[in-house]
Order: C-alpha cells, then structure tokens, then sequence
C-alpha cells in the first residue's frame, strides 16, 4: 500500500453511542484525514498514526464503516459515507433513547427528524402489530401519510416476517409497479396497493424502503421511509441503517412491552393487597361483635366460690388474646396504607416511657430488672405519635415476652445529627440466624421451641417494620440463640 493511501474501519463506541471508535487501520491517518473525521464526528477518537494491520472482533447488530484515503485527501464519496455514517448513529441513538423512555412513543415522534436525515428520506412512519402488549404509544405517533388499507396490512406483514427472517428490505416505486405482483397473487390486494401509492405520489412521495422491526425470532412492525421521484434509488448503505434502525426499534417494543407486563402486574397486588385489607377490615368487624357479647356476660357472672375453677378468668383471657390479635390484624392493614397525615414533631422520650411502663406490671412478674436511658436533651421525631407508640410497645412487649425469669431489658434513646435511634436490649432466648431472615414476615412464628410455647400472631414484628418504613425510618435486629437480642428503630430527627 503506497504511503499516501489507507483504509480506516471504524465501528460504533459503545461506550458513546453518538460517537465511533476506530477499530483497525492500515497505513498512517493523515492530518487532513484525521481533522476531517473529527469535524463530520463520525469518530470520536483518530489516533494519528495506527500500526499496519489488525482486526475487528465482530460484533452482532454494530454498523462499520471502511473510509479509504488517497494521497491525503478525501474524495466526495468518502465524504458522502463518513456523512452517511455520522446521520445513522446519531438517528439509532435517538432510537435507542427510547428503550428506557416512560413514554416511547414521544421519544420516537420527536427523533423524526434524525430519522430522516439517517435515511435521506422525506418521510418515515413506524407501525407496530397490533397485540404486541404495552404498545399503544407507538400506535399513536402522528403522520401526514395515507393510511395503508387494512386489508392490505396481512399481506404486509407476512412479507415483512419474510425479510425478519432473510435480513433484507423490501422497496417499491411509483415508475416500478411490477414488484407489486411479489406480494401476492391477489388481484385486489394489487388493486390496493396500487391505489396507495397513487395517494402517496399526490404528496410528492414515490419511493418507499421497508425495513422489518424485530427481536429474537419475531417480527413486531414495519420501518417505512419515503422519498420523492426525484431522489436516487436506496443505496446499500441506507438499507443496512433501516435493518439496524429495525433491530433498535424491535428492542423499544421489548422494552414497552416488559413495562407493561410490569405495571399490569402490579395494578393486580394492588386490587389484591385492597381486597385482602377491606377482607380482614370486615372479618375482624365479625369477630369483634361476639366477642364483645361475651366479655360484657363475663362481668355479669358470680365471682366463684372460695376453692372454686375460675372459669370466667380462663374465658377472659382467651377474650382478651383474641381480641389483641383482631386489633393487631387491623393495624398491619392499616399500616399498608399511605399514611393521612403528615408526620409530626414527636417527644420520643416520652414515648419510650410509656412503654416501659406500660410493662412493669408484667416484668415484675417476672423478676425482670427494667432499664431506660433516655438524655435529658432527647432530640423530637418526625413520626406520627399512635405510629410510634405500636412499635415500642410491639418492641418492649416482645422483649418481656421471651426474655426468661430473672433476665434483664434495657431502652436506650441515641441521637445523631440526622437521626434518633431507639434501642431495645434484652437478655431473652435469642432468634437463630435463620429466623432473622424471616423475621418480619407476616404471621411468622420462630422455629425455637421456646419461643413457640408463647403465645402470639406472628404480626408484631410486621406491624413494626410497616410502621417505621412508613415514618421514612428503618428498623434492624441483632441477635444471638441463647444470649439475647437487640432491636433499633432509626427516625428521622424534627
């Protein structure tokens, strides 16, 4: 090769999609060459000097473009295809931007405009088969064009799963009607056809490429573009951009359509999470009438004989342990939902001794030391004070539940300069590492037999991570079979 003369391959960067790498060259890149290159920006980086040789990893789907200099000058082809590659990367990556695009369809309505400076067209339309789930954007791009027939659009889309699957285009023109025959033999739809591109000619549009739009095995639409009778035919290059721009396209409707499966999913947890709380609402409105019959003719009964079975108090008690968990039912439903009002400047301090003292009758019956340490200059929380007061009282009633005769349980308020945190230290049974992974799950029972032989709904622990996650708080656990655990709940500071 003279030293005047070389070739440059140069291939997407897909690191930039606006831009291009080069990829192997052979020769030296001359000033001129490399300046312009960088000025039409179809290369982002032009070393000035390559070494004779090398090769080019291919890869699948990437467009490359061979620019050949002589004598260090640029001819107007090669200026033409440098142009030509600059326009196809800068219209698939507008394509592209609308994979991850709420709104595809506004996405791809506004890079009209690169599309037809990529393919030299007039006018261009995207159609996507109807049934492709979550595409309804798409649909609704606006175009000046006549509509296709519907009963031509079978015969379209059968040629079009064709050329998915040979990798090839499929072109028309007003002066060339004959093509119109390979469709299919149906003499009507040949009627059709030819009445369409009558109607296009009235605007000024003769020629027309169509371009499959695609993903994996299937055809999902058709890439048109148009130009006029005065424009040159497709070139290659231009029906390589529209396969490529097929291929871009084919991954927005992949793209919409995962999104859609998405949000359809989650509109159904929705209806059943809404269902399951108005489910739990009305039975625990069920359950909580008879109970309530059976409590007032608890305190009508005769107190019992000296040396008697109290009945009554074994009655109470199971009255007493159902009516605590339809309560605890109500409010893990409550805490589903959004809450009403805004959270408020709240005394944690405060909040954290009544819920000491809410259980010293019960740890005293026990023998269990109760320990709080609250500063005197306890910083206010942004909570919601009912919100606040089931999770320490979830929390201290949990910790005097499993903690053992004799044991010891300490509350702690900390602070920071963003955050208060609310410890609750005990020295009870301790939850296995394996528990701590289902811990707040709902209706969760530990697996430790000791555990088991307390009574309780599973959902206390639920109650209290709904609650703090609601506040824009965080709770966590540490713990240890056998020698204790320690709750916090960190809050946000007023």
């Amino acid at each position: 090769m003279d030293a005047g003369s070389g070739v440059l391959l140069v291939v997407e960067d897909t690191d930039d999609p606006r831009g291009a790498r080069v990829a192997a060259a052979r020769g030296t890149v001359p000033a001129a060459v490399r300046e312009r290159l960088l000025d039409a920006a179809v290369v982002r980086r032009v070393p000035g000097a390559l070494a004779d040789g090398g090769s080019v990893e291919e890869v699948a789907g990437l467009a490359a473009y061979a620019l050949l200099w002589v004598a260090d000058t640029v001819g107007p082809d090669d200026r033409g295809a440098a142009e030509q590659g600059r326009r196809a990367t800068a219209a698939r990556a507008a394509v592209r931007a609308a994979v991850a695009a709420e709104d595809p369809g506004a996405v791809l309505a506004a890079s009209e405009s690169e599309l037809l400076r990529a393919m030299g067209a007039r006018a261009v339309k995207t159609r996507i088969y109807e049934g492709v789930p979550g595409t309804d954007a798409l649909h609704a791009i606006p175009s000046r064009l006549p509509p296709v027939p519907e009963a031509l659009q079978p015969t379209i889309r059968r040629v079009m799963g064709e050329c998915w699957r040979t990798q090839e285009t499929w072109s028309l023109a007003a002066d060339d009607l004959d093509r119109v025959a390979e469709l299919s033999d149906d003499r009507y739809a040949h009627l059709l056809l030819g009445g369409w591109i009558v109607d296009l000619a009235r605007i000024g549009l003769s020629r027309l490429l169509l371009a499959p739009v695609g993903a994996g095995d299937d055809c999902l639409g058709a890439f048109s573009v148009f130009r006029g009778p005065d424009d040159p035919p497709w070139s290659d290059a231009e029906r390589t951009t529209a396969l490529d721009l097929g291929h871009d396209l084919g991954q927005v409707v992949l793209a919409a359509r995962a999104r859609h499966v998405e949000r359809q999913a989650a509109e159904e947890l929705r209806r059943l999470e809404q269902y399951r709380g108005r489910m739990i609402t009305t039975l625990a409105h069920e359950l909580r009438t008879p109970l309530t019959t059976i409590s007032a003719a608890l305190d009508l009964m005769a107190a019992p004989a000296d040396g008697d079975l109290d009945g009554a108090a074994y009655i109470r008690r199971g009255v007493d342990l159902m009516g605590s968990t339809i309560d605890n039912l109500l409010v893990v439903t409550q805490a589903q939902a959004p809450r009403a009002t805004a959270a408020t400047p709240c005394d944690v301090a405060t909040a954290a001794r009544w819920a000491v003292e809410a259980v010293e009758v019960a740890a005293e019956a026990k023998s269990i030391h109760l320990g709080l340490e609250v500063p005197d200059d306890a910083p206010l929380v942004l909570a919601d004070p009912t919100d606040l007061g089931h999770v320490l009282s979830n929390l201290v009633g949990n910790a005097v539940k499993y903690t053992p005769h004799g044991g010891r349980i300490r509350v702690a308020v900390v602070a920071d300069a963003a955050h208060v945190r609310i410890e609750v230290h005990d020295t009870g049974i301790g939850i296995s590492e394996g528990d701590q992974r289902h811990l707040f799950a709902e209706f969760f029972r530990s697996t430790n037999p000791a555990a088991l032989e307390q009574s309780g709904s599973g959902l206390g622990l639920t109650i209290v991570r709904r609650l703090v996650e609601r506040l824009g708080g965080r709770v966590a656990v540490e713990s240890e079979l056998g020698r204790g655990s320690c709750f916090s709940v960190e809050l946000p500071r007023a």
